[in-house]
């Protein structure tokens, strides 16, 4: 009687569970459906110059802002006909076309169909004949359109007509170089080219450079095989240097199932004497696999690798989720269960390179003690339902039935490079089924269930916000400038009290703690730009998580900080100290948050073999308590019945984007941080329009733009510095009388110059902004004693400093020029035409 009691039991809990998972499954429309992802059916497109393969291009199912799509440039030859090749897959074209525009999009420049173009074997060939009317050295956009039925499919490329470039030889040595670093008998000629020094790390794979040793670019112990040849793409083409990237595929000889992305990234001077290889990196990447060798004891072994790993684990660490290669996994180590949660590839063994195109990413943002979770694709969609298109995809992963399920799809028309540094700033989903996200100004609400749109902040403008960690907490200032942080998981929010007669300035967080500055408005100076500057006394820190508790002050008699950086979990700040009725600089102090969360969780390790050298590990709080056979899991999709994609009206906001090697490594408000990104990684600043702001090659030298003896009028080395630019542009305004008014530097510039590009680069340094020079426009300097100079000239050795007060122009070493500009308290304006 008992087991039979106990027989009920369980089948009755067996069908409650089974009642319960189909509910799951289908709690949205009896018409969803559960189904693998749909595979990748557009065709690809790769360009050809000088007889050689380059720049494969993607295509998008949606019109994109052509402004934006700045990943490849591809140069003409003299005769300006582009030979096109598309890899159709087996589907036809019925129609190609195209047009050419400006860089900023505003001018057509010509569009036409492409006649005779040519079908044979999956493959179209075509050559469109450029008009004569570009101009040579000169960028613009190129729109490739194929007609497919009803449907038109997009592909944008820049295009030049390249003057002293040497591009077809630049390309030439890239090859030359992928092929003898892989070439046993002949890679020793490599060594001519390269810089090894302390700052090349030689024990791991994942990152070689021009600073390596010969052995670590020639592929060390690494028994590889390469898998995928690769085709040139080109990011930068000028006459003093020219950037190509190889993105290619290896296996390892030894395994069945490790397979890794690489891609080289070449900078190159080309004369007509010799090359000059002036930067190289190699990046190698694993393509996780989920197979056996990856899990043992209670380590995850992701291989070679980046060490910033995108990971999260429940609360007691038997469950780990983390991303690699755009894959998110998951390993439930109770069951010993991996999960492959979502993926565009199918098979590395015979690579598509539709499936392995990498411009996109996952957001991992919450998962439970079972490995559910939410979290976010965004970028280009190689295939699935929305297949061609970039945007946002909101999923929710259920670990009991294996599926996921797309909740929300924001379509957005900028590229994913663009996109990803947009999205950096806040993207978060509460427990409530709200999801949360700045898009242009705006701070959007979206209710999951209904779709419904909300603006709950507007006017948001970059760098006028601060976001935690998780991105639950968003601190801002009100429309009466009153400092507050918003709780978004519960919607309350908090304001940040300062007392009278002072002001509060949002720092950042560090985790989930605010940090935030007081300054006293009888602090306050103005500097020789018109500038107010609030040097803070304190430095608070709050934990919203401990009732918004300040958890830790910092303060020093006799000493102000004016600018604060964070790195991780030290906050490093800049000080300054009153003397003599100014502002001079202090030494460097820092703030340590030594605090650490208890619990035991999953943490990264890493281990070193002779072959694969350093590979890195995830490592859970305990070793399993039973050995059990490993489960390889592939999740599928819930197709929905009706649409899960909303539009929202998205309104562009000043920013400047720094790309290097045809990405994007950063997206900001702040002209002086984008010009500093681009200097650290060799790059390139441009503008909303796609208009050079800053470039890190530049004229060797350049006379002074300004003449000796100049003279100018005003009642302050300020004004009479603006009143020599504004004279230099042909206009003739009282400068000083627009400062004593209120105005500063760089505002009167802004209204002066309506048809240029002003900017306030202070932060930067001297070298940094000679650039200006170079294009024929001086620089109105700041020195850290307060007066102001204008920059005019420069050599290899030496700076040209306009002084206001005698006309002259001032000859400096160029470590004379750094040491006078680049103090605090000091500021750079420059502008472009």
């Amino acid at each position: 009687m008992k087991k039979g009691k106990i027989k009920i039991i369980a089948l009755i809990g067996a069908f409650v569970l089974t009642v319960l998972i189909v509910g799951l499954i289908n709690r949205h429309s009896s018409n969803d459906t559960t189904d693998n992802m749909a595979g990748a059916t557009l065709p690809v497109v790769t360009l050809t110059y000088a007889d050689e393969e380059i720049n494969e291009l993607h295509g998008h199912t949606a019109q994109m802002n052509a402004v934006y799509m700045r990943d490849s440039i591809t140069p003409l030859d003299k005769s300006r006909k582009l030979p096109v090749s598309i890899e159709t897959f087996g589907n036809s074209i019925d129609k190609i076309s195209y047009e050419i525009r400006s860089m900023d999009r505003k001018r057509l420049v010509a569009e036409a169909d492409v006649k005779n173009f040519k079908a044979e074997d999956k493959q179209v060939t075509a050559n469109i004949k450029i008009q004569n009317i570009i101009e040579e050295g000169e960028e613009y956009l190129l729109i490739l359109k194929l007609q497919q039925g009803k449907k038109e499919v997009y592909y944008y490329t820049r295009i030049i007509q390249p003057v002293d470039a040497y591009v077809q030889e630049s390309l030439a040595f890239a090859k030359d170089f992928h092929d003898t670093s892989m070439n046993p008998e002949t890679k020793g000629t490599l060594a001519t080219y390269l810089e090894p020094n302390s700052s090349g790390d030689n024990s791991s794979l994942n990152n070689v450079t021009i600073h390596s040793s010969l052995k670590q670019v020639t592929w060390a112990d690494f028994p590889y095989q390469k898998v995928s040849e690769p085709i040139p793409s080109i990011k930068e083409i000028s006459s003093t240097c020219n950037v190509i990237t190889l993105d290619y595929v290896v296996k390892a000889k030894d395994s069945d199932s490790e397979y890794y992305n690489v891609e080289e990234y070449y900078r190159i001077r080309y004369t007509s004497a010799r090359p000059y290889l002036l930067s190289y990196e190699r990046s190698m990447n694993r393509v996780f696999s989920g197979g056996k060798d990856s899990i043992y004891d209670n380590y995850i072994q992701l291989g070679i690798r980046s060490k910033d790993v995108n990971y999260i684990s429940n609360e007691n660490g038997s469950v780990a989720a983390f991303v690699q290669e755009g894959d998110l996994w998951m390993y439930n180590q109770d069951t010993n269960q991996i999960a492959k949660v979502f993926s565009f590839r199918s098979d590395m063994e015979d690579v598509d390179d539709r499936e392995n195109y990498g411009e996109h990413d996952i957001r991992i943002v919450s998962i439970d003690e079972r490995g559910s979770m939410d979290f976010l694709v965004y970028g280009y969609m190689n295939r699935g339902i929305h297949e061609g298109r970039t945007g946002i995809s909101v999923c929710h992963y259920d670990s009991v039935t294996d599926t996921v399920e797309e909740q929300l799809f924001l379509p957005v028309t900028t590229s994913y490079q663009v996109m990803k540094e947009d999205l950096g700033e806040l993207a978060y989903q509460n427990n409530q089924e709200q999801f949360y996200l700045i898009a242009g100004k705006t701070l959007y609400q979206i209710d999951l269930d209904s779709l419904k749109v909300t603006k709950k902040r507007k006017d948001l403008k970059a760098g006028t916000y601060q976001v935690s960690a998780s991105g639950r907490y968003l601190a801002y200032k009100d429309s009466e400038g009153q400092l507050l942080v918003e709780d978004l998981e519960t919607g309350n929010t908090h304001p940040v009290k300062s007392s009278s007669g002072e002001e509060t300035r949002a720092i950042g967080f560090i985790g989930e703690d605010f940090i935030y500055g007081q300054a006293r408005n009888a602090d306050s100076v103005k500097d020789a730009a018109g500038n107010q500057v609030f040097p803070m006394y304190q430095i608070r820190i709050l934990s919203p998580e401990e009732d918004y508790k300040v958890v830790k002050t910092y303060e020093k008699g006799g000493y102000y900080i004016t600018d604060v950086r964070i790195d991780e979990n030290t906050i490093y700040l800049s000080r300054v100290r009153p003397e003599g009725g100014a502002y001079v600089d202090a030494s460097e102090d820092t703030i340590v948050n030594s605090e650490e969360e208890s619990g035991a969780k999953a943490e990264l390790h890493t281990t070193s073999t002779k072959e694969r050298q350093t590979q890195v590990q995830i490592q859970l709080a305990k070793a399993a308590e039973e050995e059990k056979k490993l489960q390889t899991l592939v999740s599928k999709e819930i197709i929905h019945e009706k649409s899960k994609e909303v539009q929202l009206e998205i309104s562009d906001g000043q920013k400047y984007y720094a790309y290097a090697a045809g990405k994007v490594v950063l997206g900001t408000a702040d002209a002086a941080e984008a010009v500093r990104a681009a200097d650290e990684k060799m790059g390139v600043v441009v503008g909303e329009k796609q208009q050079y702001i800053w470039k890190r090659s530049r004229r060797a030298s350049r006379e002074t733009v300004i003449a000796d003896g100049t003279q100018a009028q005003g009642n302050s080395t300020a004004a009479k510095c603006l009143n020599v630019i504004l004279k230099k542009e042909g206009l003739n305004l009282d400068a000083g009388a627009l400062l004593e008014n209120g105005e500063n530097a760089k505002q009167i510039l802004q209204e002066a110059l309506k048809e240029s590009t002003v900017l306030d680069l202070s932060g930067c340094g001297v070298e940094q902004v000679l650039y200006y020079v170079s294009e024929g426009n001086p620089v109105f300097a700041v020195r850290g004693t307060g007066d102001a100079v204008l920059i005019t000239g420069y050599d290899s050795n030496s700076v040209c400093i306009y002084e206001p007060g005698s006309g002259a122009i001032q000859r400096k070493n160029m470590e004379e020029a750094k040491n006078t500009l680049e103090g605090s308290g000091s500021c750079f304006y420059a502008y472009l035409k």
